[in-house]
């Protein structure tokens, strides 16, 4: 009897414990924070870095004829041409970023949506200057444009190079304050103006941006990224008219710039990994 008792004690013991071994290895694993993946899920993070603007300025004072305000073509070309070309500048851009990813293999997809700084300004003109065809009168004649932020949003795609290195392409769009003015006067040798103009217009532009850089795991949540970022804002422009203080005489003062910048900045992300 007690024999019988011990064997069936320990058949007991043995399914137990075979029942709690297959449970347990078809149970999902609890999640070990110190092991979360950092290329999934939101984060949230600061850049700072260098931008370079180009803006090409084009200025228009009209045709020559009965009503205009410069009487020769001489005098048209020399002003369009000293407001007319490329206007390039430079600034600090800083701002903060955040985004979402998922990690497929050794593929990663994401989103991400940034905003910053931008204090990009330049200009194109000439002071001072006689025309040919009237020595007695100079003009001062100017193009500008500027900017104050920039707010990207963008498709990211990367490629995990190695466990803690992520190569990434972005895209999207790009949307800043443009703003573009003009001004010209003229003056004779005694000092009076003989005429001016001036126009001035800010919009809220779109553009796009295209780039790419690379993300480092630093372990835990915190990586940090180098990246570079073109962007084309596209055209803005302003119209002013030239009128002289006494007389009929009138000529259009139109300006437009397409504004492209070259960004490259470094960064620091927090991931809320899953």
């Amino acid at each position: 009897m007690a024999a019988a008792q011990t064997r069936r004690f320990w058949q007991r013991s043995c399914l137990a414990a075979w029942v709690s071994a297959v449970v347990s290895a078809t149970s999902p694993a609890q999640a070990d924070p110190t092991h979360a993946d950092p290329w999934n899920g939101f984060y949230v993070g600061a850049f700072a870095g260098g931008a370079w603007g180009s803006g090409h300025t084009t200025t228009d004072v009209g045709e020559v004829n009965a009503t205009s305000y410069f009487s020769t073509q001489q005098n048209v070309d020399l002003v369009e041409g000293d407001t007319s070309g490329k206007a390039r500048s430079g600034s600090f851009t800083g701002g903060v970023q955040l985004g979402a990813q998922q990690r497929f293999n050794q593929v990663v997809v994401g989103a991400e949506a940034d905003f910053g700084a931008l204090d990009l300004s330049g200009s194109r003109g000439a002071a001072d200057i006689p025309y040919p065809t009237f020595p007695t009168l100079a003009y001062t004649a100017r193009a500008s444009y500027s900017t104050n932020w920039l707010s990207t949003a963008r498709v990211r795609i990367g490629w995990l190079a190695a466990p803690n290195m992520l190569l990434f392409v972005s895209g999207g769009l790009a949307l800043s304050d443009v703003n573009v003015s003009n001004t010209f006067y003229d003056k004779l040798l005694s000092g009076s103006i003989s005429a001016r103009g001036s126009s001035s217009n800010t919009r809220i532009k779109a553009g796009y941006t295209l780039g790419g850089g690379v993300e480092a795991s630093l372990g835990g949540p915190w990586s940090i990224k180098a990246e570079y970022l073109y962007v084309d804002l596209g055209e803005v422009s302003t119209s002013g008219v030239v009128l002289p203080p006494l007389g009929i005489g009138r000529s259009p003062l139109d300006t437009s710039i397409d504004l492209t910048a070259n960004i490259a900045r470094l960064g620091v992300n927090y991931s809320f990994s899953d």
